[in-house]
């Protein structure tokens, strides 16, 4: 036996040792501490307040509320102890707990929230649904952006996508007249992953093998999964341990709902009257959803979501190639440069959108520690438009990118009455660096790179901004949305694609009829915004898309 044999023997000792000294000390830890848990709830509503933070006082001790409202704290000394319990828009409230070891004290928390109140029944207001989202971006050990139930239901927003391009350092492409493809932080869409409550989606593209754009590869058309389908949004942009390492700018995770997200029985739906503006079109949707737990031990609970929408719209497209200077029809002309237009294609394309879906979630708690949970989901969207399928050479580019996001959240409830109703939220993302591309000239056929100051996929300007008023039953919301110019595909032939910039303005009005019901209207692209992208430089733009303002008229019910 050699003497780094032994002295290698002799540290594994010393670590099994090391290792059952400790096991046996947190036994005992364990044997002479309990723990304190419970449920935090709203004391109007009665629902759950996720991402509450109960606090052990005098420790550092900190644990955040589940959807359902849960918390633990575990290895609490025995004897009477005081927790803190807070949530934003809510009075914190303090509370003693008597704990006893090797078991586990009970403390449900009500706390009280700001609401609206009218004359007979209480009205969840839009800052208790913002109020949500923030308390779980707060209570998340990552850097995240939340979109809650509530939220998305905020805006005419009737896709993943559109409901995404509200948040800060997300920026959403277009393609066919529908915001389709999401970048986050300067990573397009092929560079990030989606997830359905941590599972991964799987890619989907309308040609199913396009390479002409961003819908090859990986990226996910999130223009096909409707909002109504999901139960929250969660941005996560810098992964932790326990998330796969598969994306570069972050991960998009659809949150299904759940039976025990709510304390009772719930029966949820909405059905509503399209019309597009530009060729006078029309359609319909509706959405029904219900949960419930089956049992009074509330071990077993169902939620099950059905959503049907048929709509016709009309999409006219204007695309302008060009000569080449070096091309023998116009090399021997006089004041022709690489600008000379070659042709004007004019189309006028009838789109239907038809999209039936539906979720069923199964959930079983077989104890305190122990869960089953069933997760099924079916979309099948059917888009009435000639595909296309063009082949090009495309690479992809090396950048390096900085960046700021800034959100801004303001409720006005402390001014006087009616003034008192309004709010604003606003973000901008600014991000800088530049991106250098492979390029194939088409005569010499050979490669050439081409640095710019634009990122494939992520403007380096996004503006959003929201105005709303609520009160008396009434409830409007104003939205603009700004996005600067960015690579619309990178690479290609001569030069890459770049969107030109974008502004689009939204609006939605209700009024709570009953407790149960609500009439709504929603407007679109109000401004009636053009998307439109250019070939290398501005003074050359390569095509335009055109499908008007849209609008919704619609009701709601909840029981």
């Amino acid at each position: 036996m050699t003497r780094k044999t032994t002295y290698l023997r002799h540290a594994g000792y010393m670590l099994v040792v090391l290792a059952a000294a400790l096991f046996l000390n947190a036994q005992a830890l364990a044997q002479s501490a309990g723990a304190i848990s419970g449920r935090v709830t709203d004391q109007g509503s009665n629902n759950y307040l996720v991402g509450a933070e109960v606090r052990l006082v005098g420790t550092d001790r900190v644990a955040a509320t589940d959807r359902t409202g849960a918390y633990e704290l575990s290895n609490v000394p025995a004897g009477l102890q005081t927790i803190e319990v807070s949530y934003l828009s809510s009075e914190s409230k303090t509370l003693q707990v008597s704990v006893t070891e090797g078991q586990r004290a009970a403390a449900d928390v009500a706390l009280a929230s700001d609401v609206i109140q009218l004359e007979t029944f209480r009205v969840e207001s839009i800052r208790e649904g913002q109020s949500r989202a923030i308390n779980q971006q707060r209570a998340s050990n990552t850097i995240s952006n939340i979109i809650s139930s509530d939220a998305i239901g905020n805006l005419p927003d009737n896709t993943i996508a559109e409901a995404l391009a509200r948040l800060p350092g997300v920026n959403v492409v277009v393609e066919g007249g529908s915001a389709a493809f999401a970048s986050i932080r300067g990573s397009e869409a092929k560079l990030n992953s989606v997830t359905l409550d941590g599972e991964r989606f799987t890619a989907s593209s309308p040609g199913g093998m396009e390479t002409n754009s961003i819908t090859d590869t990986r990226a996910v058309d999130l223009s096909l999964i409707p909002s109504e389908l999901v139960g929250g949004i969660e941005v996560i942009k810098a992964l932790t341990a326990d998330k796969d390492a598969d994306s570069f700018g972050g991960t998009i995770n659809l949150v299904t709902r759940s039976a025990y997200d709510l304390p009772g029985r719930t029966l949820n739906g909405k059905f509503e009257f399209l019309h597009n503006d530009f060729g006078n079109r029309g359609g319909y949707s509706a959405a029904l959803t219900y949960a419930d737990v089956l049992n009074e031990k509330r071990t077993l609970g169902v939620s099950a979501t059905l959503n049907f929408r048929d709509q016709d719209s009309v999409l006219d497209d204007y695309e302008i190639p060009y000569y080449r200077k070096s091309n023998s029809q116009v090399a021997n002309i006089a004041g022709v440069t690489d600008e000379g237009i070659q042709e004007f294609d004019a189309r006028s394309t009838n789109k239907s959108r038809k999209t039936i879906g539906g979720a069923l979630n199964l959930d079983c708690k077989l104890s305190d520690r122990t869960e089953w949970h069933l997760r099924s989901f079916y979309d099948d969207t059917t888009i009435g438009v000639q595909d296309y399928l063009i082949t090009q050479f495309r690479n992809g580019a090396t950048q390096d990118i900085t960046g700021l996001e800034i959100s801004w959240q303001q409720s006005f409830a402390k001014l006087p009455a009616p003034f008192d109703g309004f709010g604003l939220n606003a973000n901008v993302t600014f991000v800088d660096g530049k991106s250098t591309f492979f390029v194939l000239d088409p005569v010499t056929g050979q490669q050439t790179t081409s640095t710019e100051d634009l990122l494939p996929g992520q403007a380096k300007k996004v503006y959003n901004a929201q105005l709303y008023w609520e009160k008396y039953g009434f409830t409007a919301r104003v939205a603009v949305n700004y996005t600067d110019e960015f690579v619309r595909e990178a690479g290609g032939l001569v030069a890459n694609v770049v969107n030109y910039p974008a502004t689009r303005w939204d609006a939605t009005m209700s009024y709570r009829l009953t407790k149960h019901f609500t009439i709504y209207v929603e407007g679109k692209n109000l401004s009636e915004e053009v998307k439109s992208w250019y070939a290398g430089k501005p003074s050359k733009p390569e095509e335009w898309e055109f499908n008007g303002w849209s609008g919704v008229a619609g009701v709601k019910w909840r029981f």
